[in-house]
């Protein structure tokens, strides 16, 4: 599956698996577990800094982004949103080159 997952990349398109969602690793499958990339706090200007870098996984890789706060359990309803504005915000700050 690497062989095929890069080949996919190299072709400039991607698989729901492939999608980027802030793992380190930059080719690591994302699962169904999303987190905001960027949270509110001392460690979010760096935080932004590094995802509008050039080589940033964030202007090349297709995202999963989640708003806040997030979740990897799923549920049985909706989970409210805690910081829309402060995610939209964030998004379009790191969407990349359009």
């Amino acid at each position: 599956m690497a062989v095929i997952y890069a080949e996919i990349l190299k072709r400039g398109m991607f698989s729901w698996q492939q999608q980027w969602n802030g793992q380190s690793s930059p080719t690591a499958k994302n699962g169904c577990c999303t987190r905001p990339i960027v949270n509110k706090g001392s460690s979010c200007a760096p935080t932004l800094r590094k995802l509008c870098a050039a080589d940033s996984p964030a202007q090349s890789r297709v995202m999963n982004f989640a708003f806040s706060p997030g979740s990897c359990t799923g549920g049985s309803g909706p989970i409210p949103l805690t910081a829309p504005e402060q995610d939209i915000a964030n998004f379009l700050l790191i969407r990349g080159p359009q």
